[in-house]
């Protein structure tokens, strides 16, 4: 039953991605070697962040997470966007390719590193907990996300975006950057279920405002 639990909450993960990159066209035309050299940079990026976090924000003595050490990780997480930039203007083709490949490539790695392990080891455990559906979930919610960033970047990087534009994206990858500090207290102040909805509108939300910038 475990084993049929595990399988369902991987299904759950990485489908949307394995779906997405094989109905988005990039299939056919042998994106594959991008999307790993993406996943490449992924990894790279973690590693600058995690010399970071070790060098100048060490780990508190205490298991109390104030919101001040949310503050400090989620502010390197402008590493990542960092990164996503110089994918996205260092890529060869279109700005719609350009997307597709960078946020499948960076939402894949980050699913694998972040996910598979947990899933591995919990999902297969004794016990069914709802806790790994929701992680499922909130990968995907990660994978719209980061599809929106990509999109938010590869406007920015345009010659021709409005400066009310620009100042538009910059306070949308603001949020998105900091959010895990929202989630974090509707957590502790709604529970896991009503957060992970929360969670899923929040996503629904960037990506539609996505998707109106880039038309």
């Amino acid at each position: 039953m475990t084993f049929f639990h595990f399988i369902n909450c991987v299904a759950l993960t990485y489908g949307p991605l394995v779906i997405t990159y094989r109905f988005s066209g990039l299939m056919e035309s042998s994106s594959i070697w991008s999307c790993l050299r993406v996943g490449v940079a992924y990894v790279l990026t973690q590693l600058v962040k995690m010399m970071l976090l070790a060098t100048f924000y060490p780990q508190s003595e205490t298991d109390d997470e104030t919101l001040l050490m949310d503050f400090v990780k989620c502010s390197v997480d402008v590493i990542d966007i960092l990164g996503l930039y110089l994918i996205i203007t260092k890529l060869l083709g279109k700005g719609d390719k350009k997307i597709l490949v960078t946020a499948i490539g960076w939402a894949s790695s980050e699913a694998i590193a972040t996910r598979f392990l947990p899933l591995w080891f919990g999902a297969r455990g004794t016990e069914f907990d709802w806790k790994y559906i929701q992680m499922s979930f909130i990968s995907n919610f990660n994978l719209i996300f980061i599809f929106s960033v990509c999109t938010f970047l590869w406007l920015w990087s345009r010659k021709d975006t409005s400066i009310n534009v620009l100042s538009l994206l910059g306070v949308l990858i603001s949020i998105i950057i900091y959010r895990q500090i929202l989630f974090n207290n509707l957590l502790i102040l709604f529970g896991s279920w009503a957060t992970l909805g929360i969670h899923g509108l929040a996503a629904l939300a960037t990506g539609v405002t996505a998707m109106v910038l880039h038309q």
